[in-house]
């Protein structure tokens, strides 16, 4: 009965299993028979469908390590998984900023003189951009040989670990205690838009976002398959080249120049470009989700960190919906109310294939989804990013503010997380303008002497001559020679990519923010009404 069952890959030895929750387990078997599952003491049993399926769950468990998973078809022996620690498990989703290896990581080096923990462990689901493919994304070398592997931390496997990813699960180690082992299952692939994410029927029964998969269908309806076959095999073996190794490798350490990528263009129009739209496209409507987060999906663990936006620049105005069904339909999957916590998109202007023109509506986007969206919560970059680097090789903070966000939102731990946003604002009598902001965590601060990023206009001319200073929790705005009409805009970080420099006490950038008052006196973040200008307060 050794072989008798099969289990998804992401069993296996040294894997990680959520704690203090029922413990799925799922695979496929001989039907009619009886399985069952042993561990820690604990076992429970489940028949066999007629189908083949089969599915149990183990009772919640604390916090160990060193345990054995034994397996029984029918009272027989079936297999076992050694060293299974059980801690907490977080699904690490998105593209390249959620996949961006350690070893492009600027304090790399820092991280591999760390000493090995065994319980900091790291599972990345292998891309296959269809079902059935032998072979993976040219970008990560060709193979699955460093994916669907349960990899411990160590020198050795640092650098295969998402760095943001790796981050958060350090701060976790060190904040819930080193007994806690902590997992992170990596299921995420470079460029990929939302849509990709979701579930065909998710996608397909939404009124409105069904439009990303009718029309992709009706593009390749006419497709001369054949002929995109030979197109794809072609920028495949292309994109394994060593050359296209090495200059990718120089991209994500951000080490080609503007200059030199649109030279490299210009001899190349195609340089870089293997995505090819088809049924072996990656970035496809629900082509993900079908290949990479169905075979994880309902894994027992405490929830999701994502790190996604950059691919939905085309259609920015979705985002939020998108993003938002993106949730709803892993949630369904894993058949509970998972926390998800995400990045806010990092100050970015453009570089060798794509604008950043589009980013402001995508993080207006993205704080939408997190005002909206039930058990989500969204961290600030936009101090990271770099001008012309879409990939900021800093991801220490990032994961570290993403670990924050779980630490208080999910745990329970009084610690700060959040970033200042603005919630009230009053004119004063001398034309003033006072910004309350909520998430200060003992006030807030302009980290230099004038401010950066902070824009004024008046009937849409700017007025660049004003002074500003904070006063615990409130930024006091005071223009110089206004002698038209007052300040009815403002706007901070509002550009794809600005310096910024407003922080709390604690080291959270502010959230980027529009405001403009309207011909009812009242401020407004778009739609929402910020406080009513009294016209008074000094």
């Amino acid at each position: 009965m050794k072989d008798a069952l099969t289990l998804p890959a992401v069993f296996q030895n040294r894997m990680i299993l959520q704690r203090q929750k029922p413990i799925r387990v799922w695979g496929a078997g001989p039907p009619g028979s009886v399985v069952k599952a042993v561990l820690n003491g604990a076992e429970a049993s489940s028949p066999i469908g007629e189908n083949g399926a089969w599915e149990l769950r183990l009772p919640p468990m604390e916090a160990s390590s060193g345990g054995v998973l034994a397996l029984f078809c029918d009272h027989e022996p079936a297999g076992a998984f050694t060293e299974i620690a059980v801690g907490e498990v977080w699904i690490a989703g998105g593209q390249s900023n959620m996949e961006f290896a350690l070893c492009y990581e600027y304090r790399r080096q820092e991280v591999f003189r760390r000493a090995p923990d065994p319980l900091l462990r790291y599972f990345e689901v292998p891309k296959q951009s269809w079902k059935g493919q032998r072979e993976g994304d040219p970008f990560t070398g060709g193979d699955f040989s460093r994916q669907g592997i349960w990899l411990q931390f160590s020198r050795k496997n640092a650098p295969l670990f998402s760095a943001a990813a790796c981050y958060f699960a350090a701060r976790l180690r060190e904040k819930l205690g080193l007994q806690v082992p902590v997992g992170i299952i990596s299921c995420n692939w470079s460029g990929s838009p939302a849509f990709a994410w979701i579930g065909e029927d998710d996608l397909r029964s939404d009124g409105e976002l069904a439009r990303f998969w009718t029309e992709y269908d009706d593009r390749i309806k006419t497709q001369d398959r054949e002929a995109y076959e030979r197109a794809y095999t072609k920028a495949q073996a292309e994109g394994r080249s060593p050359l296209m190794r090495y200059a990718f490798d120089f991209y994500m350490w951000g080490r080609i120049p503007i200059w030199l990528g649109d030279a490299l263009k210009k001899v190349n129009p195609g340089f870089f470009d293997l995505q090819l739209e088809g049924p072996r496209d990656p970035w496809r409507p629900c082509g993900l989700y079908a290949t990479m987060v169905s075979t994880i999906a309902a894994y027992t663990c405490r929830g999701v960190i994502w790190y996604q936006g950059e691919g939905d620049d085309v259609r920015p105005e979705y985002y939020a919906r998108l993003f938002a069904l993106v949730i709803r339909c892993w949630r369904r999957a894993w058949g509970e109310e998972l926390p998800f916590i995400f990045a806010q998109l990092a100050a970015f202007e453009r570089d060798h294939f794509q604008r950043g023109d589009s980013f402001p509506e995508l993080r207006r986007q993205q704080e939408r989804a997190a005002d909206t969206v039930p058990h989500t919560w969204m961290v600030c970059t936009m101090d990271l990013g770099e001008r012309y680097n879409i990939h900021p090789g800093n991801k220490g903070p990032v994961g570290e503010r993403l670990a924050a966000a779980a630490l208080a939102n999910v745990y329970g731990f009084d610690v700060p997380w959040r970033s200042p946003r603005v919630r009230g604002i009053h004119r004063g009598e001398d034309g003033s303008l006072r910004l309350r902001f909520d998430g200060c965590d003992g006030g807030i601060l302009i980290r230099g002497g004038r401010i950066w990023g902070l824009r004024l206009l008046s009937r849409n001319a700017e007025v660049r001559r004003f002074a500003a200073h904070t006063q615990g929790d409130t930024l006091v705005i005071k223009p110089r020679g206004l002698a038209g009409p007052p300040i009815d805009e403002i706007r901070y970080a509002a550009e794809p990519y600005t310096k910024v420099n407003l922080f709390n006490a604690a080291g959270f950038p502010a959230l980027p923010f529009c405001l403009s008052l309207g011909p009812d006196s009242r401020w407004r973040r778009e739609n929402e009404v910020v406080e009513e200008d009294h016209g008074t307060t000094n």
